[in-house]
């Protein structure tokens, strides 16, 4: 998820909105973290949030091989599930 856009001129914080997909999450088996895109430079209101930034993410989980994130740009409309 992105922590934040831009619609209409006007910059938009979705931090609250990744909270609440989060608390929503949590009955879901399986669930551990939302990764999150950073747009926003300064840091998120409390030191606990429930995702973990994409930057964090692959430095937490350092591997042997360098990861290699590819991207599909795909059409506003098209459906989307990363499972």
């Amino acid at each position: 998820m992105d922590d934040g856009a831009l619609y209409n001129g006007k910059r938009l914080d979705l931090r609250p909105k990744i909270a609440q997909v989060a608390k929503s999450m949590q009955t879901v088996k399986g669930f551990q973290s939302i990764i999150c895109q950073r747009r926003f430079s300064e840091p998120s209101d409390s030191g606990k949030t429930p995702y973990t930034y994409v930057d964090q993410f692959i430095n937490r989980n350092k591997c042997a091989v360098p990861v290699v994130f590819e991207y599909t740009r795909l059409n506003f409309d098209d459906p989307l599930l990363i499972a």
